[in-house]
């Protein structure tokens, strides 16, 4: 056990793993080693406690709209912060961040005891980044974080130098909706100083994305957090802190930057700055059957009713009028009534439906496996995902009204696009993970 984790940081136990991260050593700087291992479902078993904060209605819409501090957060491009930050810095992060991020009752409770038991000359050198860590690792694994997904699930790791870096289970610089991370937070798969093809060989195994982050920041992991469920089958190379279930909050939900101020900061910022008149400007022309979203129109007045000698459908009229001899029944005028073209009632054209349900049971279905090529058939199933979901926001952002679902939608839209690209970028320098 390094000594930079004390026994008391229940680190004893598992050997750290991305729930199936391959067991032995990583090879090269990035990690990237063999594909093998088993996976963990995921659940991080019963959870209690309540959060230490709530967030107001304004911070909930705030994830549809990214905040004007989003800008400078860099697309998770930790070289373009210190690497070894000194500690005033470190201290300073770590209490900025802690007031965001919900902890359990008991989780509150053990810090306390660690705290009051902590010698003061520790005390003297300020925060310690292992305690935010843990409590980020806790509150990404709530149940509101993505977890109902079969085999999704977050592992959180930090450094020597005090730097804290997430990674899921799931795809690349993917993050459920409405998730939301800190500042000072890094997304493993999402840094962009990293190869796009090395961080696809991550794929499915969080922790091995831990450990390539690091090594490629030539940064030294302190310690990998995760539940014992997740944290088995496989060996980290550092001390494991093991969350316990009542470390788990009943919720996760932070303040921080949404998942497209996450990755691609750029657009963030482009949209926050766009009013709501000219979001459609921010997009490419609307797909076949999408138009544009019209103003709203007023109510339309009661058509005046023709008089008695106007005709209005002369072959109608013409049936009504000349019924001929006897009684005629209802069915037998229905029958002599002109039938309508064959065009007409036929819907609009439209752009293609929206098949995301079914997409997203494909790119689960792998994580039930616990194969070697498991990352192959993730990635691409993921691939299909991230068109699919691009065309159909698309059509979205174009025909929706509401100014703030329009933005929704926009962020969306902007969010798939990206993650898109980065797959296909991925596969293409990968191409053992690319379909044969």
């Amino acid at each position: 056990m390094p000594a930079s984790v004390t026994p008391g940081e229940e680190a004893a136990g598992a050997h750290a793993g991305a729930g199936g991260v391959p067991t032995g050593p990583m090879g090269g700087a990035g990690g990237a080693g063999g594909a093998g291992g088993s996976g963990g479902s995921g659940g991080p078993g019963g959870r209690s406690g309540a959060p230490a904060a709530e967030k107001g209605a304004a911070d909930k819409s705030a994830s549809s709209r990214p905040a004007a501090t989003a800008r400078g957060s860099g697309k998770s491009k930790p070289r373009a912060q210190p690497m070894h930050p000194d500690r005033a810095e470190v201290g300073e992060a770590i209490v900025t961040t802690a007031a965001a991020i919900p902890v359990s009752a008991a989780r509150i409770e053990r810090d306390a005891l660690a705290a009051a038991a902590t010698a003061d000359a520790a005390r003297r050198a300020g925060p310690d980044p292992l305690q935010l860590a843990r409590r980020i690792g806790a509150a990404l694994n709530a149940p509101d974080m993505g977890g109902t997904d079969l085999g999704f699930f977050w592992v959180t790791g930090v450094t020597a130098e005090g730097a804290i870096v997430v990674a899921n289970s799931y795809g690349l610089a993917y993050i459920p909706d409405g998730v939301e991370l800190p500042e000072k937070v890094y997304l493993a798969s999402a840094d962009e100083t990293i190869p796009a093809g090395e961080r696809a060989r991550w794929a499915t195994y969080p922790v091995m994305a831990v450990q390539g982050w690091a090594a490629h920041h030539e940064m030294e992991l302190r310690a990998i957090i995760g539940t014992a469920e997740q944290l088995a089958n496989s060996d980290a190379g550092v001390a494991t802190i093991v969350l316990q279930p009542d470390d788990i909050p009943d919720t996760g939900d932070m303040i921080g930057r949404p998942r497209l101020a996450v990755v691609d900061s750029e657009a963030a910022e482009r949209l926050a700055a766009t009013p709501d008149t000219r979001l459609a400007d921010l997009l490419p022309p609307p797909p076949e059957g999408a138009e544009p979203a019209a103003e709203p129109q007023p109510e339309p007045q009661p058509e005046p009713q023709p008089e008695s000698a106007q005709v209005v459908e002369p072959e109608a009229a013409e049936v009504l009028v000349t019924p001929g001899p006897g009684r005629v029944r209802m069915g037998d005028l229905l029958a002599q009534m002109p039938l309508p073209s064959a065009d007409a009632g036929a819907p609009a054209p439209s752009a293609p439906s929206d098949d995301r349900f079914m997409l997203w049971f494909e790119v689960m279905k792998p994580m039930a496996s616990d194969a070697s090529g498991r990352q192959a058939a993730h990635l691409q199933a993921f691939q299909a995902y991230a068109a699919h979901a691009e065309e159909v926001l698309l059509k979205e952002a174009h025909t929706t009204i509401d100014p703030d679902d329009q933005r929704t939608a926009v962020a969306d839209w902007m969010y798939w696009k990206y993650i898109g690209e980065l797959v296909n970028a991925a596969l293409a320098e990968a191409p053992v993970l690319a379909p044969a």
